[in-house]
C-alpha cells in the first residue's frame, strides 16, 4: 500500500494540493472511523513490534491505548465487531493501520465516555499460510519442550476466514534436575531390613539379610517440580456479510493433559516371629518401595469445545449485535496419595502375599474427580444515537444476556464416592446513557468538553433474587491536552458458575510453609464451593490524562481508586498463617505437622478494602503516528526505528480484609505479605527488519508475621526480553531469497537474570526451605521460534 493511501482525509487533500495547485481532492480512505484518530498505527509501526496475532500486538500496545488495562470497544474496518472477537487471532499481517481514537469515541459506539476504541483496519485482499515451530529449555537444565502450529487466513473485502491449529508440548522438570540441601528426615529409600526384639545369639536372618538395601533408588528422579503437560488446539472461524449485517461464525476444540510425579512410596511391613517369612525367629520390619520404581502420580486431563454465532450490523438505524455461544468442557483428575499399608499387611499375614513381587496398583490410595459443564448462551447489544444535543449526540445502549449452565461432578476415593449435579439459568440485562453537556464547538466551548454517563443493571439467577447495580460518571476535558474522569460504581454481587459448580482440580503445589519455615510439595484444590453467598461491591476512581505534545506521542497518566467488598466471593489468597487461622477447616496436616493439603476453592471475605494510587508515561518516538488533522510530513523515511518507553508505577494505600466477623483485621501491607510499591517497565525498539524488548517487574518488601518469628518477603526483579528478526529485509542478497522470503526468526529469554523470591527472618538469616532452587526450581527460560510465511 503507498504513502497516499496511509494519510487521513485531511493528509491526502495536502498532498493532492501541493502536486495540483489548480485543484482539491479529498481522498478518503477505506475503513476510517466515524470520529479521527487520536493515535495512529501503520505498517511499519505494526512490524516493528514483533506481534504475531493481533491479540498479542494490542497487548502490546496498551499503554498506548489505556493503561488501566481495560479492554477497548474493538472496531473492524470503522464498523463494532459487537461479540465477534475472532479476529484478535489474526496475524498482524492482516492489517493496514491499527486507530486509537479520540475518546469521545466511546460514547458514539455505546461504551462510556472515555473508554477507548480501536479501529483494526484490515486489508481488502489477504492471504498466507503461516507456520510456526519453536522449542524452549531452562538455561539450568531439566526441563525442555516444543510447539508447533499453522493458520491458514484468507480475506476478501468483508469476507474472511481462518483454520489454525497449534500443539504445545512441555517437559517434566524432575527434582533430581536441582541441588537442594539435604533434609535431616530424608532417607535413602530401597528395601532395608530391621530386627526387633533380637538378643545376641540369636540366629542369622537367613535370605531376608541379603535384601538389606540392595535396591537403592533416588527418589529425586521419580518426583517432579514442574509437571509435563500437553495442549492441542483446534479453531476456524469464518465472517462475512448477509444483507445488512455480517455474520461470524467460530468453531474451536482444545484437549490439555498434566502429568506429575510424586516419588516413589515406600512401605513398613511388621513380620513376626511366627510367621512365614522370618524363617530364623525374631521379628522384623521389612522396608521396601511399592512395586519397583512405580511412581505416586497426579494426572489432570481437560477437554473443551466451543461455537459461537454472531450477528452484527445496523438494524431499523440501531448498531445490533446477536450472538449464541455453545461450550462443553470435560475434566478428569487422579491423585494417587499412598499406600493402603493396613491391607497389605492384611494381605500378608493372611494371604502369604509374595514380599518381593510387585504389588498391585488396587493398594493405592487414590482421590479421583471427574466433572462435565455444558453452557449455552444467548447475548444481545444495542447502540443508537437517538437525540443531537448542542454538545454532541445522546447515546443510548443495551445489552442483555440469558444462558443455562449444567454441570455434574464425581469425586470418589478407596472408601467413599459423591456425586453432584447443578443447573442454573442467569439473566443479566443493563442500560447506559452517556449525556453530553459541553464541548469546545459549543456555546459553552469555555468548559470545554464535558459529559456524564449513568449505568443501570439488573442480574437475575434461579432460586434467589434479582441484584441490581448502579454507576456513573464524569469526562472533563478542558484542554484537548488534558483529560479528568471521575466514576462512582455500586453492584450486589453473586459467585460466578466457576465459583459455585467449577470442576474440581486437585494439583500438586510448592508452597511455603511459615508455620515449619519450608517448603513443601502440597494438594491444592479448586474448583466450584456451592456453599459460597452473595455479596456486594463498590469503587470510586478519579483519573487524569495528560498528551502534552501536539503529535500524541506523550501520554502521562494519574490515577486512584477505592474499593469496598462486603462478602464478596473471592479466590482463596496466599496461604499465610493469619489465613490458616482464619480457615482452618481448609488446611490439612500431617501426626508431625507437615503440611499436606489446602482446600483452596473461592470463600466469601466478610469485608476487603484496597486503595491505591497509579501512574504512568507512555512515550513513542519514531513512526508516523499522527493526532487525527496533523498532516504527515512526506519527506520521511520508511521503516524508521521505533522506540517505545512505557513506565507504570503504584502505591498500594490500603489492603484490609476481615475473614469474619469475632476475627481480627488482616492488614496485608503491615503484617501479611503485601507490598506497597510495584513498578512495571517496557523498553522495545523495532523496524520491520528486526526489533527487540525489554520488560521488567518489581515489587517491594513486605512481611510476614508468624506464630513464633516475622518473615520479611523480598519479590524478585524480573527482567524478560524478547527479540525478533526478518530475515529477507536483514540479507540484502537475492541469492537463496526463496527459503528465507516471510521467515521470522524470535528469541525470548524469560527472567532474564534468574530473579527468584527471598525469605529473611528478622535477624537476616534465611528460614530452611527457601534456598535458590527451592524459591524458584525453574529459573531463566529461553525460547527459539521460526514462523514462516507462504
Amino acid at each position: 500500500m503507498g504513502a497516499r493511501e496511509r494519510l487521513a482525509p485531511q493528509q491526502s487533500a495536502a498532498l493532492t494540493a501541493s502536486e495540483h495547485s489548480d485543484e482539491i481532492v479529498v481522498i478518503g480512505r477505506r475503513g476510517d472511523a466515524a470520529v479521527p484518530a487520536e493515535t495512529e498505527f501503520n505498517e511499519d509501526d505494526i512490524a516493528a513490534d514483533g506481534a504475531d496475532s493481533i491479540r498479542e500486538l494490542l497487548y502490546n500496545l496498551q499503554p498506548s491505548i489505556d493503561p488501566t488495562g481495560a479492554e477497548p470497544v474493538i472496531l473492524i474496518n470503522g464498523k463494532p465487531a459487537g461479540f465477534d472477537t475472532s479476529i484478535l487471532s489474526y496475524p498482524v499481517g492482516a492489517l493496514v493501520r491499527v486507530a486509537v481514537l479520540k475518546r469521545e469515541a466511546g460514547t458514539r459506539y455505546g461504551a462510556r465516555k472515555g473508554v477507548r476504541v480501536v479501529n483494526l483496519v484490515l486489508k481488502p485482499k489477504f492471504a498466507s499460510l503461516e507456520v510456526e515451530a519453536g522449542t524452549n529449555a531452562a538455561t539450568a537444565g531439566g526441563q525442555y519442550g516444543g510447539s508447533a502450529g499453522a493458520e491458514r487466513t484468507a480475506i476478501s473485502g468483508d469476507t474472511r476466514w481462518s483454520v489454525r491449529a497449534r500443539l504445545d508440548r512441555q517437559g517434566a522438570l524432575l527434582k533430581s534436575a536441582r541441588r537442594f540441601p539435604q533434609r535431616a528426615d530424608e532417607s535413602n529409600p530401597g528395601i532395608a531390613v530391621a530386627l526387633l526384639d533380637r538378643v545376641e545369639g540369636d540366629p542369622p536372618l537367613g535370605p531376608l539379610a541379603a535384601t538389606k538395601n540392595q535396591h537403592s533408588i533416588d527418589q529425586d528422579d521419580f518426583e517432579t517440580l514442574e509437571p509435563a503437560s500437553r495442549n492441542i488446539a483446534l479453531g476456524m472461524n469464518v465472517a462475512r456479510p448477509l444483507g445488512g449485517v455480517t455474520a461470524s461464525f467460530s468453531l474451536d476444540a482444545a484437549r490439555s493433559t498434566s502429568t506429575g510425579l510424586r516419588g516413589i512410596p515406600m512401605v513398613s511391613l511388621i513380620l513376626p516371629g511366627d510367621s512365614h517369612w522370618p524363617p530364623d525367629g525374631g521379628t522384623v520390619i521389612l522396608t521396601r518401595p511399592f512395586a519397583g520404581t512405580r511412581p505416586l502420580r497426579n494426572d489432570n486431563r481437560t477437554q473443551t469445545l466451543g461455537a459461537s454465532l454472531t450477528l452484527t450490523g445496523r438494524i431499523a438505524g440501531v448498531q445490533t449485535s446477536l450472538a449464541a455461544d455453545f461450550s462443553s468442557s470435560d475434566n478428569y483428575g487422579l491423585l494417587e496419595t499412598g499406600v493402603d499399608v493396613e491391607r497389605l499387611q492384611h494381605l500378608v499375614d493372611v494371604e502369604n502375599r509374595d514380599l518381593y513381587a510387585p504389588f498391585d496398583d488396587s493398594l493405592l490410595l487414590v482421590q479421583r474427580s471427574r466433572s462435565r459443564a455444558t453452557n449455552v448462551n444467548v447475548r444481545m447489544n444495542l447502540q443508537t444515537l437517538f437525540l443531537e444535543l448542542p454538545a454532541g449526540p445522546l447515546s443510548w445502549s443495551f445489552s442483555a444476556n440469558a444462558g443455562r449452565t449444567h454441570s455434574a461432578i464425581t469425586q470418589n476415593d478407596n472408601t467413599a464416592s459423591l456425586s453432584n449435579r447443578f443447573t442454573q439459568f442467569r439473566s443479566t440485562g443493563q442500560t447506559s446513557v452517556n449525556l453530553p453537556i459541553s464541548s469546545r464547538g459549543s456555546s459553552f466551548a469555555a468548559l470545554g468538553d464535558l459529559a456524564v454517563d449513568i449505568s443501570l443493571g439488573l442480574q437475575s439467577m434461579a432460586g434467589s433474587t434479582a441484584q441490581t447495580s448502579y454507576g456513573g460518571g464524569m469526562t472533563w476535558t478542558p484542554f484537548a491536552q488534558i483529560q479528568l474522569r471521575g466514576s462512582i460504581d455500586r453492584s450486589q454481587s453473586s459467585p460466578t458458575f466457576e465459583q459455585l459448580n467449577g470442576p474440581i482440580i486437585t494439583t500438586i503445589n510448592r508452597i511455603f510453609d511459615y508455620d515449619r519455615q519450608e517448603f513443601v510439595e502440597a494438594a491444592w484444590t479448586t474448583g466450584g464451593n456451592p456453599l459460597l453467598g452473595r455479596g456486594s461491591q463498590s469503587s470510586i476512581s478519579v483519573s487524569m490524562t495528560v498528551q502534552p505534545l501536539a503529535r500524541q506521542t506523550l501520554a502521562i497518566n494519574f490515577g486512584y481508586r477505592q474499593f469496598v467488598a462486603k462478602n464478596s466471593p473471592t479466590a482463596f489468597p496466599e496461604l499465610t498463617p493469619a489465613m490458616e487461622a482464619a480457615f482452618p477447616d481448609r488446611i490439612t496436616r500431617g501426626a508431625a505437622g507437615k503440611l499436606l493439603a489446602v482446600d483452596a476453592r473461592a470463600i466469601n471475605i466478610e469485608r476487603q478494602q484496597d486503595a491505591n494510587l497509579s501512574s504512568s508515561i507512555d512515550w513513542r518516538l519514531g513512526g508516523r503516528r499522527h493526532g487525527g488533522s496533523g498532516v504527515t510530513p512526506l519527506n520521511l523515511a520508511a521503516d524508521r526505528l521505533q522506540v517505545n518507553f512505557a513506565l507504570s508505577y503504584q502505591l498500594h494505600l490500603r489492603s484490609e480484609s476481615l475473614i469474619r466477623r469475632g476475627l481480627p483485621m488482616i492488614d496485608r501491607l503491615a503484617n501479611s505479605g503485601g507490598s506497597r510499591h510495584a513498578l512495571d517497565l517496557r523498553i522495545n525498539l523495532g523496524k520491520r527488519a528486526f526489533g527487540g524488548s525489554l520488560s521488567a517487574s518489581w515489587n517491594s518488601a513486605s512481611r510476614i508475621v508468624g506464630t513464633d518469628e516475622v518473615f520479611r518477603l523480598t519479590p524478585p526483579l524480573r527482567f524478560n526480553l524478547s527479540s525478533f528478526a526478518n530475515l529477507d529485509r536483514l540479507m540484502k542478497s537475492r541469492r537463496g531469497a526463496a527459503w528465507r522470503r516471510g521467515l521470522k526468526i524470535s528469541l525470548d529469554v524469560q527472567n532474564l537474570f534468574e530473579g527468584y523470591p527471598r525469605v529473611t527472618l528478622l535477624d537476616g538469616s534465611v528460614p530452611a526451605g527457601y534456598s535458590r532452587n527451592e524459591a524458584d526450581p525453574l529459573g531463566r527460560t529461553v525460547r527459539l521460534a521460526f514462523r514462516k510465511q507462504f
